[in-house]
């Protein structure tokens, strides 16, 4: 018989084979003291695992034995790295990889695979595509199964939630190893799908950015792979300009094609392009206009600065730098602190990840270790020169963030980063600015900052700019009056700086050398002088944390230690972090310190320690901390002073005071030595065991005490020494490896400055637990442990009464001896448990060996049976919680107490993994603070490495083996059961806590033993108590945040009975049960995830386990035979999959048993509904009885039930699909068409056939045959697939209308209830009720419903539904509208498959239908039935529903009877249309005759709605390519011509854009809307309710009465009262802006479709030439918002042509704009913004300048005026296009100069405040010929000196000499004001020149003042840096000018 489990086998392998070449490893396993033992361990665990895993792969078993041995290897590689050979690497990768592409594979066993692949491919280095290739085909699939699943909207298939995200990890790191050439094949199945007006666009470019390889080596690969796409994808990215959601995957896929290749392609042509949208990304608020366009999502930082990064080095280098501070200039003021806003994430996310991308092109290039990726070109490595550019560019800006409210973070890591490019750049700031921040008192925040950034350049600065060891020790000494207990978060700062330069600096008093060392520059022997000064640092450092320990003391001095023990007392996160850095950064001065030194901080601390008492506990323990951190630098010498004195005080206060022992209350002093005494032993070492005896005498003195705090300080005490003496720890963690008391001849400590590591050279001292020490632990046992158990045993037998206190104190020791004893004490492996096992896989783990390793181990524990010590004690304590429970059961903390000792006796280190967690997330911070981005693990701080290494040890001991469960593991975790159904909370939260974490350290099927015992407590036949009922619930429900708990394991077996048991649990009427059944739904409903019933393991996969099988590296398995391990595979997995089935149907049955019982409460009823739901698969259907029970429950009086129950029916309509036949063919064989062999998105001749025609639609049914249909909508616009799904014809597809007969007995179900008229009528009755009223909304799942009927049983079921259709659409209810809606919407989308008689059939009545539905539409079911059609004609061919199509544009040709309908026909139209996208050009043209002539609609709505509609027709008037071989859409030039001629009239300059013409009102002017709204709230609601119904007739006689009540408050007085009584609508009696604002119009939107809100606006015109003029003009305006966030390129030349219209109605005063036309106005602000953020073209730049230049010379001073805003925002958003073209920016130029005289005075002012704005972002200089100029301008006379008297000076010569001397001021105006935050050289002299003006005649003189408050108020912040640039004379006049003279003067 073949055993699986025999491993006799490995004992053959051979060991060296597999440490000889290792992949990698570890390095951190050399440094520990057992290293020798690791290499044997390490192999044997490899072993074991190949062996087993390749068994569980023979033998197909996925769960459990695949998994757990795959579980094994990320532990193995976690503990030892990936410590195999590359043919065993290899054949790992491969043989996962088939794993994880298993047919089927369930979601959960996904993720497994995935995450082990990962961390098998995530060092690139170790395989090449020459060792394994993988195929991406397979990946793809799994992907479009997962991430793009069909049946999981369904609710037939749960993926977890972090599926996607899993999934693209692995595909990044699987993509390397696929073949070049396999790119024409991703190619091919994926540019089909870049159709950018449909969602498969964002999957398309998805899948390009994820697979597509990019990493080549020669030309042929090149032209194989990147060559193929990148020209087309870069013109494709580059012509769409409006940011769509899927543009960051292009950006993502060439910033790795660009990181992949440096210096092999030229991106210089696209650098422009990237800057103006990564510009375009920081939302910038920019010029007047003040509106930012929200981009669908912004570019991804990180990315977009990888792209740029890898383009440096050769020709583009300068280019990009220029680019780069252009960028910066541009941005720079919205660093400053005083300019916060939302952009401020941004822009720090981009300095941070340029830095990083850079820094990490500098380490690849200069000290990354060369492997098989391709090298950079030497011409296109980065240079010196090239850093020093980039480090000067980011500079001031990172400064200027560093003190900004989120800088001190990222500011301080981007300044590090630049110190490590170019030290001597960044550090002579810092420090210069750190001085004066640390003797400024009135700022500690730039403090704060500055500390926090010096100390993350510190370690760069001592490399790369020696000077600043000359400035270490006065900073440090600066820094000490910052430690300041008034001011944590300063003293925190300081305490970090402190910390970071003593790991980095040996505390040595290195003036001797200067003797010995005559080879030293001047500069060494001054800093080897001034390190004589590190001895008075650390003694008034001492002196400063001494200081701020009383004070601790001081603020918790009123509360004892005893009263406080079991308060929780809150502290802050600074507090608490403040505490630590004090601890930590005095550890470190004491460890890095010089003997003599140490000593005299010894000498202090030990004064402090005596002669001081504080009190609190925050105090006593921050101060013991620091005493043991003092004494863990230099144990020996501490112990010597601290031990043998505490010692003796203690034991002298107990022979002096006979009654110490007895007291309530523990002598303070005592506490104080007590607790010192403990902490400092906690720091171990041998020399803790000469004090031995009388650490000992203390512990049994003070743990006889009578008080809680004596025993507890007791054990605590034992526990540190017993740590000390059996475990391995790192004794030292100096900054280097040797001593620095060295003789000063030979050692210079400044040598040792700012030292790093090889991490393979740490030579660290390890405390290795001697014999002597380990026979010390177990003489404690002996001494104190033994006793205590005979007095358990005693208590335990009623010999002995225990008091409670006395039973406390006696677990609170047996625990703490078990936690110091927890590497020393092993677990015995006997008395073994059996764990019911199905699996023929062993699941034996390897032992990880630590104290095991020492030699006399042994020896010493076979010593009086040491080994049972744990078990002996476990014993004991298990009958003692026998004995409490009986007898003194309200004992809890007894009880708790038990609960801890069972944690140490099991060893389940709950603490000590808290712990580890903890220190893991400490070392990890600090290693990103003291990380060198350049060297990274080459050059590391030796304390980082050494945490590194006691981190590694410390993941060892929590990695013990869990593969053995014996009696004490099954006793412990049966208590824990037990114990968690207490009736005392407290005890239940302890077990409970305990249990969890045990579970997930047991066996995994030791569940089967807890199981049983649970859901006994939720038998309903049992008397339970409530605290016991409750309990179990709990212990089902798990810990919050864990996806593995009880009531659902992903387990078959245990759902099985976890759930039955649940619903059939006795009914309590607690509220506690109701939430946690509560609870237990929601989570079982997040956690569920599909498991798998059938498992089939391919051929391919078999191969690759053969492959393993034979490979030279694996231990032969002696008596293993593959072909029939094989067979009896096949037999294992076909038993598992039948019996999985047959427990999926147990389960199944057994829940609708509990419910068709109708015994169950509803919220039982309501979970167990839930749980069928989740059960529904889309491999095996439900069984009948479900089906029917779903179908009975749509008509159940519970909404909730109703839901759950339409969406189960959807689900099982979904399941009863049948299978269609589906033919492939390509577009040849369809049309006989060639294609084109290049690409060309768009409109083409091999494309037009599918496209909607008119005149040759398939009307007959020959022709409706004889069609193929194409309904994917993204299919032919870019390209054709290789090969399209079609369908087979009508006569081959399955049956629709079958008889009963040839149904099956579950379709036979759903027949027979859906023929049934009653249970129609009631479904529809149903279906039209109101469910949350204002909520309701179109509901897919019930049209899901119908779609499933009518596409399964054909039109059987329409004679049913026909007349409820028909009647439900001549309702005006909404509900009713409705319903109708989601029928038709499912039943038309269900004929899909129909022949054409019943789909013409259907047709005929449904037209009119639909027809009277539009014509009933309300407001607010406009959205009801936007989403229908919608999903009518969603992914359908325009040839198949030419019915539907046709009505839309038909019925909106039509005339309405009201706006209301008129604009719900555009809406749906719309809404139709949009969906068919490129598809029905024909209908375009229709569409926009139609809408042209409503540009000029009366009423608002259909204004608002015809103008999105423009945009809609529009939005395919695209050229994605460049190129177009045929044009069928409708194209803008067309409108924009025929609209011209009719804006004409509204350039006449007789009518200025504010007058009134546009508006509707009469000759009075009304009071503003919201005074109205104010003064006469009982007006507004009548009037609102008039305009929303079109009129007042039908409003009853009192509402009449009360608005003309109204109207007489709201008319001027003498105005005559209209009687409304007889009118029909109020737009007769109001006026447009008043009846306008009353009905509260929506604001515009941004998106294409207008919300369905905008149809209550029923403003209306009044009907002359003019005012239809101005009606077109608004509709263009929203039609240029809408395409703004629509169309793909907004911005087209043809409508520069309205620009001057635009400009010339853009309002100047906003006063004005709410006094005329507010929604003008609005519309027009909005529209001027948006065109001016618009990306233009390099091309056709000239054209929009040519456009201004033209607007800027018009006779329209509001036109000029208003161009300057534009040009404000359009040179901030096209800022590199135009910068590259010197003549654009001298068009600019003179434009602005031009307008800077002009004769109005808003034109001149708003043209000095434009070129402020581009002489910021750098457009313009303020160079010494525009000073110059502007100077000249200053100096025109405004009369001559003959000319006495101004009257002697033409009016018209005066004025054109003001406006000349006015516009130098401007420019000088706007010079000043370009620089808000900072003094540039020339600014004090332009200052000077401006004052001179300051007197001169308005409007100069107002020019000044108000530039020089501006200057005065930005400037304020900074004015003690700025006023250093001005001279005395300068600053004089600028005071006098700036300060207001006093009153008092």
């Amino acid at each position: 018989m073949l055993n699986m489990n025999d491993n006799k086998g490995l004992q053959s392998f051979n060991m060296e084979r597999c440490e000889s070449t290792p992949q990698t490893e570890v390095v951190y396993n050399k440094h520990l003291p057992y290293s020798d033992c690791i290499i044997e361990e390490s192999n044997h665990a490899l072993s074991a695992i190949k062996t087993n895993l390749l068994k569980a792969v023979f033998l197909r078993d996925l769960r459990p034995g695949v998994i757990y041995w795959t579980s094994q290897l990320t532990r193995y590689i976690r503990l030892y790295g990936l410590k195999f050979t590359k043919e065993d690497h290899v054949l790992f990768v491969k043989l996962f990889y088939e794993l994880i592409t298993l047919p089927h594979l369930e979601g959960v066993l996904v993720e497994q695979f995935a995450n082990i692949l990962v961390k098998l491919l995530k060092k690139r280095e170790l395989l090449t595509r020459s060792d394994v290739t993988l195929d991406w085909k397979p990946l793809h699939k799994l992907s479009e199964r997962l991430s793009y699943s069909k049946m999981e909207p369904m609710g037939l298939e749960w993926i977890p939630q972090n599926m996607d995200s899993k999934l693209r990890s692995l595909i990044r790191n699987c993509r390397s190893l696929f073949p070049p050439e396999t790119t024409r094949d991703m190619l091919d199945e994926w540019r089909p799908l870049l159709c950018p007006y449909d969602i498969v666009m964002g999957k398309g470019c998805l899948y390009l950015d994820l697979f597509l390889p990019t990493l080549v080596f020669d030309e042929s690969q090149q032209n194989a792979s990147w060559k193929l796409w990148i020209e087309e994808f870069l013109t494709l990215w580059k012509n769409v300009r409006n940011g769509p959601s899927w543009e960051k995957h292009f950006v993502n896929l060439f910033a790795r094609l660009a990181h992949n290749n440096i210096g092999l392609i030229d991106w210089r042509p696209v650098i422009d392009t990237l800057f103006t949208r990564v510009l375009r990304s920081f939302q910038l608020p920019v010029g007047k206009l003040q509106h930012t366009t929200a981009l669908a999502q912004a570019l991804p930082m990180d990315t977009c600065c990888l792209w740029i990064v890898s383009m440096f080095g050769g020709p583009a280098t300068e280019c990009i730098l220029k680019n780069l501070k252009c960028l910066i200039d541009a941005s720079e003021s919205y660093f400053h602190p005083s300019n916060h806003g939302r952009w401020v994430t941004n822009l720090s996310s981009f300095l941070q990840q340029l830095t990083v991308k850079f820094s990490a092109r500098l380490f690849r290039e200069r000290h990354k270790k060369k492997f098989w990726e391709p090298k950079i070109p030497e011409s296109h490595l980065i240079r010196d020169e090239d850093i020093e550019a980039f480090v000067e560019i980011l500079k001031p800006v990172t400064v200027l963030m560093l003190y900004g409210k989120l800088g001190s973070l990222v500011g301080s890591r981007v300044l590090q980063i630049l110190a490590f490019l170019k030290p001597e750049s960044i550090v002579p700031l810092l420090l210069e600015k750190t001085y004066i921040a640390l003797e400024t008192l009135t700022e500690p925040h730039q403090a704060r900052a500055c500390l926090s950034a010096l100390s993350s350049t510190l370690g760069p600065g001592i490399h790369g700019y020696p000077e600043i060891r000359n400035h270490i020790i006065p900073l440090l000494l600066q820094c000490l009056p910052a430690i300041d207990p008034n001011d944590l978060p300063k003293s925190m700062y300081a305490f970090q700086f402190i910390s970071t330069c003593m790991s980095l600096i040996p505390v040595v008093d290195c003036s001797e050398a200067v003797e010995y060392k005559p080879g030293l520059s001047e500069d060494e022997k001054r800093l080897c002088y001034s390190t004589s000064g590190f001895k008075d640092f650390a003694l008034q450092f001492l002196d400063r944390c001494f200081m701020f320990l009383e004070s601790l003391s001081q603020e918790h001095g009123a509360q004892s230690h005893e009263h406080t023990e079991d308060t929780e007392h809150h502290t802050t996160t600074t507090e608490n972090l403040t505490k630590k850095l004090l601890v930590t950064s005095a550890s470190l001065l004491l460890q890095q310190s010089s003997l003599d030194i140490y000593s005299s901080c010894l000498k202090r601390v030990f004064e402090f320690s005596t002669n001081n008492l504080l009190e609190g506990n925050a105090a006593l323990s921050t101060a013991s901390s620091l005493f043991a951190a003092t004494v863990k630098a230099n144990p020996s010498k501490a112990y010597a002073l601290f031990i043998p004195h505490f010692c003796e005080l203690i034991i002298d206060h107990f022979q002096e005071n006979v009654d110490a022992k007895t007291e309530e209350k523990m002598d303070k002093k005592l506490l104080w030595d007590v607790t010192i005494l403990c902490e400092i032993c906690y720091v171990g070492t041998e020399h803790l065991l000469t004090y031995k005896d009388s650490l000992l005498e203390v512990v049994q003195l003070v743990y006889d005490m009578k008080v809680k705090q004596g025993y507890m300080l007791a054990t605590n005490l034992l526990k540190n020494c017993l740590i000390g003496w059996s475990t391995f720890y790192i004794t030292e963690h100096r900054s280097v490896s040797h001593s620095f008391d060295e003789d000063p001849k030979t050692y210079l400590a400044l040598d040792d400055w700012g030292a790093t590591t090889d991490p393979w050279k740490l030579e660290i001292s390890w405390h290795v637990p001697s014999k002597m020490e380990l026979e010390a632990c177990f003489d404690i046992l002996d001494r104190f442990i033994s006793p205590h158990l005979d007095k358990l045993k005693k208590y335990n037998g009623g010999l002995e009464d225990l008091s409670k206190e006395d039973l406390r104190k006696i677990l609170k020791l047996l625990h703490d001896v078990l936690a110091g004893c927890y590497q020393l004490l092993p677990v015995e492996k006997k008395d073994l448990v059996d764990v019911p096992n199905d699996s023929p896989i062993d699941f034996t783990s390897w032992p990880v060996s630590i104290v095991e390793s020492l030699p006399y181990y042994k020896t010493v524990m076979q010593q009086d049976d040491r080994v049972g010590w744990r078990h002996r004690i476990f014993e004991v304590v298990r009958k003692t919680l026998q004995t409490t429970l009986k007898e003194h059961e309200d004992d809890v903390k007894a009880i708790c107490q038990i609960v801890h000792v069972y944690s140490q006796c099991a060893l389940m280190h709950e603490g000590q993994k808290a712990l580890f967690d903890q220190n893991w997330k400490v070392f990890s911070t600090y290693k990103t603070l003291m990380s060198d981005p350049l060297h990274k693990n080459k050059r590391r701080t030796r304390h980082c490495l050494v945490d590194r290494t006691s981190l590694q040890h410390s993941m060892r001991v929590l990695a013990v083996e869990r593969s053995f469960y014996t009696n004490m593991h099954h006793s412990i975790m049966m208590d824990l059961i037990d114990m968690s159904t207490s009736h005392y909370m407290k005890v239940r939260q302890s077990a409970q806590s305990l249990f969890f974490h045990g579970l997930g350290l047991m066996p995994s099927n030791a569940y089967k033993h807890y199981l049983p015992v649970i859901l006994k407590n939720l038998d309903k036949n049992q008397a339970v108590s409530h605290q016991k009922f409750k309990g179990s619930l709990y212990l089902l429900l798990g810990k919050m945040k864990s996806r593995q708990f009880l009531g659902y394991l992903h387990n078959w077996d245990v759902i099985r009975q976890t759930w039955p048991a649940l619903i059939d649990a006795p009914h309590s009427d607690k509220l506690s049960v109701a939430k946690l059944y509560e609870k237990l739904a929601a989570k079982i409903q997040t956690s569920f995830n599909m498991m798998a019933i059938d498992v089939h393991f391919t051929d391919s996969c078999m191969q690759a386990a053969v492959n393993l099988f034979n490979s030279d590296s694996l231990p032969k398995v002696k008596d293993f035979n593959t072909s029939e391990a094989t067979v009896r595979g096949i037999t294992y997995c076909e038993q598992q999959n039948a019996q999985n089935r047959k427990v999926y149907l147990t389960l199944v049955n057994d829940l609708a048993d509990l419910y068709d019982g109708g015994k169950l409460t509803w919220k039982h009823a309501q979970l167990v509904l839930g749980m069928l739901s989740l059960l529904l698969r889309y491999d095996i259907r439900p069984p009948t009885r479900i089906i029917k029970l779903y179908i009975t429950l749509l008509l159940d009086d519970t909404l909730s039930i109703r839901r759950l129950a339409v969406a189960c029916v959807a689900s099982i309509m979904k399941q009863l699909k049948r299978n269609h036949v589906v033919l492939w063919k390509t577009v040849t064989e369809i049309t006989s068409l060639s294609l084109s062999s290049t690409m060309c998105p768009g409109d083409r001749p091999d494309n037009a056939w599918h496209q909607f025609n008119s005149s040759d639609l398939p009307l007959t049914k020959e022709k409706f045959e004889n069609t193929v249909f194409i309904d994917k909508t993204h299919w032919g616009y870019y390209c054709w697939p290789k090969h399209l799904k079609t369908y087979a014809p009508f006569d081959k597809q399955p049956k629709l209308n079958r008889s009963l007969a040839e149904l099956d007995d579950d379709e036979v179900e759903v027949q027979n209830y859906f023929m049934d008229p009653e249970f129609v009528e009631k479904l529809i009755e149903y279906f039209c009720l109101e469910n949350e009223k204002g909520k309701d909304k179109f509901d897919s799942k019930r049209m899901d419903l119908f779609r499933g009927l009518f596409r399964n049983f054909g039109d059987v079921f329409v004679p049913l539904f026909r007349p409820h259709i028909e009647r439900l659409v001549q309702e005006k209810q909404e509900t009713h509208q409705r319903c109708a809606a989601e029928i038709i919407t499912g039943m038309v989308m269900g004929s899909k498959h129909w022949d054409f008689e019943k789909v013409e059939s259907m047709w005929q009545w449904v037209i009119p239908v639909l027809r009277t539905a539009v014509a009933n539409i309300s407001s607010e079911t406009m959205k009801d039935w936007d989403q229908a059609f919608g999903h009518l004609v969603q992914n359908r061919d325009p040839r198949r529903i030419h019915w539907v199509l046709r009505f839309l544009v038909e019925e909106s040709e039509t005339a309405s009877p009201t706006a209301l309908v008129e604009g719900s026909k555009l809406y749906v139209l719309q809404g139709g249309i949009h969906q068919q996208e490129w598809r029905v050009p024909e209908l375009m043209h229709r569409i926009l005759k139609l809408v042209e002539c409503r540009l000029g609609h009366p009423y608002k709505n259909i204004r608002n709605r015809v103008g999105c509609f423009v945009a809609s027709v529009f939005l395919y008037d695209i050229k994605l390519l460049g190129k177009q071989s045929a044009k069928r859409t409708p194209e803008i030039e067309t409108l924009i011509a025929s609209l011209l001629p009719k804006l004409e009239s509204l350039l006449s300059e007789d009518t200025p854009p504010l007058s009134s013409a546009s508006s509707e009102s009469s000759v009075h002017s009304y009071p503003s809307t919201s005074s109205i709204l104010e003064s006469l709230e009982e007006f507004s609601m009548p009037v609102a309710m008039a305009v929303q119904e079109g009129g007042v007739s039908n409003l009853p006689p009192a509402l009449i009465e009360q608005i003309q009540n109204g109207l007489k408050k709201l008319l001027p007085p003498g105005s005559p009262i209209p009687d409304i009584s007889n009118l029909s609508h109020m737009q007769n009696v109001l006026p447009r802006d008043l009846l306008s604002s009353l009905a509260k119009e929506s604001k515009n939107a941004d998106d294409v479709r207008e919300p369905v809100d905008d149809s209550m606006a029923m403003s209306v015109d009044t009907d002359n030439e003019r005012s239809e003029n101005i009606r077109i003009f608004k509709s263009i305006l929203k039609w240029i918002v809408s395409a703004q966030r629509s169309m793909l390129q907004p911005f087209r030349t043809p409508l520069l042509k309205l620009l001057p219209v635009i400009c010339k109605m853009y309002p100047v005063e906003q006063q004005a704009v709410q006094a005329v036309d507010e929604e003008l106005h609005r519309d027009t602000r909005l529209c001027l913004s948006c065109f001016a953020q618009s990306l233009v073209q390099a091309e056709d730049i000239p054209d929009v300048l040519q456009a201004v230049e033209n607007i800027s010379t018009t006779t329209s001073w509001h036109a000029r005026y208003s161009i300057l805003p534009y040009i404000q925002v359009f040179v901030y958003s096209n800022l590199f296009a135009i910068q590259q073209s010197q003549q654009h920016v001298k068009s600019l130029e003179s434009v602005i100069f031009y307008l800077l005289k002009d004769e109005q005075y808003e034109v001149c002012q708003m043209a000095s405040v434009t070129l402020s704005g581009l002489i910021q972002c750098g457009v313009m200089k303020c160079s010494d010929d525009l000073l110059k100029h502007a100077y000249s301008l200053c100096r025109t006379r405004l009369k001559s000196k003959k000319q006495a008297a101004p009257e002697s000076v033409p009016e018209g010569e005066l004025q054109k000499r003001l406006l000349k001397r006015h516009s130098g001021v401007l420019i000088l105006s706007a010079c000043v004001l370009s620089s808000p935050y900072s003094v540039t050289d020339w600014m004090p002299q332009v200052l000077m020149k401006l004052s001179e003006h300051l007197h001169d005649p308005q409007p100069i003189q107002g020019t000044v003042q108000k530039t020089l408050s501006e200057f005065k108020r930005t400037h304020h912040d900074n004015w003690h840096e700025d006023k250093l640039k001005f001279s005395s004379d300068e600053l004089a006049t600028l005071t006098d000018l700036l300060v207001s003279p006093s009153y008092y003067a």
